[in-house]
């Protein structure tokens, strides 16, 4: 029986029943993502009015088998982990072998060498140690159609090699021969289905040393990262060897941040340059190497121009009437949305008056029947009071014995 089956039949059993223009699913997506086009379906039919009670199925249940199931999977990779096998993913450099039990049997997959990509991982180190900067390093491997890491892969959102992808390379321990897990922790972002990771616990790392995974041999390891260290410490260090502070907010602007494309190669325009004069050049011309255009757009004369052309095309009769057809549609969604709350708030004020109508009157009644009740024992009670003063009449008393009948005196 499937869950909206489940959820009309609990409804009927409460006496009510689901239209079936407004039973809103989600087949197979997570619970956790807000991007889906039936919980958007079901947001916009509550606020046109046409929702009133929502009813779900198996909600808190769901979210605790959710978090069991990571728990389960999380202590799973840990132990894959201290044995020395992978935890998943694709390392440059590196392929994975299954790993059998005595009988036979895939236990894990372990990490090992592959010396084809393994050759461009100690170019990498080399080229660095030799002083070249990551973009140059980037550009070079480009430039010898250097296959880049997941190059095949259909979400990637960008061809060829990138500093940031030599750099997270010379930082990765594993090349000198020491796995880590868990050092990381991946979490939704709230409303998307993206992710964003937040370190762990020093204590929660889990470090295997295998001289096996070892490419880089340990004078050039050590050598790259005292050159690391120097660099980063050049650029975020004052002489006195305090902070310099965070890097400048407005580098990345964000008015026409991912608005500007390559008109050869369609990558983002991104800005470079300094504080007091930026540019947009081509992303992949600056950082790659694998576009041949090299035009550079001052930022603040390229501004200037699009607001001159905004105003503009505003200032004509087509581009005023787009822009009051705009204004009210966005006018009219206001009004829509202020209607539709204020019924809902008039309803719940109907109905917490009739809840507290009943209560009262309920109060009421039982507090007259308590009083009717009172009343009638009081009276009950003075009767036989009444009963127990009054003389008894002549030739006549009570008779004092087991049968408790009156006893004649005459």
């Amino acid at each position: 029986m499937d869950q909206i089956t489940e959820l009309r039949q609990s409804v009927e059993r409460r006496g009510g029943s689901l239209d079936e223009h407004l039973v809103f699913s989600d087949a197979e997506v997570s619970g956790g993502i807000w991007e889906r086009s039936g919980l958007r379906a079901l947001l916009l039919a509550v606020e046109s009015g046409r929702v009133r009670r929502i009813f779900v199925e198996d909600l808190i249940i769901a979210s605790a088998f959710s978090r069991e199931l990571s728990d389960k999977t999380k202590r799973g990779l840990v132990g894959r982990a201290k044995l020395g096998l992978s935890t998943g993913g694709r390392t440059f450099g590196y392929r994975t072998e299954p790993e059998t039990s005595a009988n036979g049997q895939i236990i894990g997959h372990r990490r090992v060498v592959d010396e084809t990509t393994a050759k461009t991982v100690r170019r990498i180190f080399q080229l660095y140690h030799e002083g070249l900067s990551l973009i140059a390093i980037a550009k070079q491997l480009n430039g010898d159609k250097v296959p880049p890491p997941r190059g095949d892969h259909p979400q990637r959102r960008s061809s060829g090699w990138v500093h940031t992808t030599v750099r997270a390379m010379l930082y990765n321990p594993i090349y000198s021969g020491v796995a880590s897990y868990n050092e990381r922790e991946w979490i939704k972002k709230p409303g998307t289905n993206s992710r964003r990771y937040r370190k762990r616990d020093a204590k929660e790392l889990v470090t295997v040393v295998d001289p096996k995974l070892r490419i880089i041999d340990e004078v050039l390891w050590d050598a790259v990262q005292t050159r690391l260290e120097q660099t980063h410490a050049h650029y975020t260090k004052n002489q006195a060897g305090r902070d310099k502070g965070k890097a400048f907010a407005g580098r990345q602007t964000p008015y026409l941040f991912k608005l500007l494309k390559c008109g050869l190669c369609g990558s983002p325009m991104n800005i470079s340059g300094g504080s007091s004069t930026r540019y947009y050049r081509c992303d992949a011309h600056n950082k790659r190497g694998t576009c041949s255009n090299a035009l550079s757009v001052r930022e603040d004369i390229l501004r200037q121009k699009l607001l001159e052309e905004l105003l503009h095309t505003l200032a004509r009769p087509s581009g005023l009437a787009f822009a009051r057809k705009c204004i009210a549609e966005g006018l009219g969604e206001i009004e829509r949305t202020r209607r539709s709350k204020l019924t809902d708030l008039k309803e719940r004020v109907d109905d917490i008056a009739r809840r507290l109508d009943a209560l009262v009157n309920f109060i009421a009644d039982g507090h007259a029947r308590s009083n009717g009740a009172a009343l009638g024992a009081k009276g009950r009670r003075s009767r036989v009071r009444e009963g127990r003063r009054r003389p008894s009449p002549p030739g006549r008393r009570a008779a004092v014995g087991g049968s408790g009948a009156p006893a004649d005196t005459g």
